[in-house]
């Protein structure tokens, strides 16, 4: 009788560790994601304290807006590495939000 090889099963695969850039990468969102919830609060807390006079509170707004707005297409939209296109598109609505914006305050401070 002739000696038989067992067959020769290929490795399976490697187990599930995130590498450097995916656990950078997961931080980043992490730290993200707390950087909007703080932003958030602050913006609830101007409103719910009434912490600035309501004159001034429109502009304080609309920057932690523009702020949030900013961090979550640069970082969950990855606007950042996509077409520059998509960028200039995003950048004109938000332009045209807080134009229309700061319009509709100056119209309610005029009553």
């Amino acid at each position: 009788m002739g000696h038989m090889e067992p067959a020769h099963t290929p490795p399976g695969p490697a187990p599930a560790t995130p590498s450097a850039g995916e656990a950078s990468a997961g931080r980043t969102h992490v730290t993200v994601a707390i950087l909007l919830a703080c932003l958030t609060i602050v913006a609830f807390g101007i409103v719910w304290l009434r912490a600035i006079p309501t004159g001034d509170m429109l502009p304080v707004l609309l920057v932690l807006a523009l702020a949030q707005i900013v961090l979550q297409t640069l970082y969950y939209m990855r606007l950042r590495v996509d077409n520059r296109k998509f960028a200039i598109f995003f950048g004109g609505g938000v332009t045209l939000a807080v134009v229309i914006s700061v319009f509709a305050h100056l119209l309610l401070l005029a009553r």
